[in-house]
């Protein structure tokens, strides 16, 4: 899925994760990334703190990071635990759908 996000010259680095914790963790391991993708689902309560580092890191000024996050066909949206217009794709992935929310989430950032 990142090489499919990565592809051809408008190569961005995208970080694919499981939970907030793992995007926090991986983003001070390697760097902030041009789009964190991340699955959406209840989180345990351990989480909430990472989720509102990775809110603030898709709000702040400069240098921002774009957020999509990805869910299972047919769940509800849940608008209160994501910022508002934050890009949201379904699995299965569809391509169209990734690359659509890819270039919003790089648009909203300034990337």
């Amino acid at each position: 899925m990142r090489r499919l996000l990565s592809y051809g010259a408008a190569t961005a680095q995208v970080a694919v994760c499981a939970s907030p914790c793992e995007g926090r963790n991986r983003l001070r391991r390697e760097g902030t990334p041009d789009v964190v993708l991340l699955e959406d689902r209840t989180w345990p309560e351990v989480d909430a703190e990472a989720l509102e580092e990775l809110r603030a890191l898709c709000t702040r000024s400069a240098p921002r990071v774009g957020l999509i996050l990805s869910r299972r066909i047919g769940e509800s949206q849940r608008g209160s635990r994501i910022p508002r217009g934050v890009p949201v794709v379904e699995r299965p992935y569809r391509l169209d759908e990734l690359f659509d929310a890819l270039r919003l989430a790089m648009l909203r950032s300034g990337t």
